[in-house]
């Protein structure tokens, strides 16, 4: 017989909505949010949204772009989760070169969420 273990099942979506009061550099550039997620192991999971065309006018820049994902674990992987961090960061790319999808992008905002705090919110619960 095997091992019987307790799989927990965590369903979440994080909405990508806006940017307010974001000032740039004069260069014309693009915007987009990247996120890391905990991954187990000391691994991160990276993603990045959309890139919008900056604006110079400094107004609310939109992107209204979700991403669904879904975690599976043991309650060890629950409680290693509950220590780590989502990691968010606003990070512009300069629109000029030919290979600008590929440049280098910079670091203009960055934001931390820490899962203790998502995983004991209203309505949030392991299945």
């Amino acid at each position: 017989m095997g091992i019987v273990r307790n799989l927990c099942s965590l369903k979440f979506e994080v909405k990508v909505v806006e940017a307010r009061n974001v000032e740039l550099k004069s260069s014309p550039s693009s915007l987009f949010v990247r996120f890391y997620l905990h991954a187990g192991s000391n691994r991160k999971v990276e993603l990045n949204s959309t890139e919008i065309c900056s604006r110079p006018d400094n107004e609310v820049m939109i992107w209204n772009q979700s991403f669904g994902l879904e975690c599976q674990g043991d309650e060890t992987a629950v409680e290693e989760l509950k220590q780590e961090s989502v990691v968010f960061e606003l990070r512009r790319r300069k629109t000029t070169s030919f290979m600008s999808k590929w440049s280098r992008s910079e670091l203009v905002g960055r934001g931390e969420v820490p899962w203790k705090s998502v995983m004991e919110s209203d309505g949030m619960g392991w299945k």
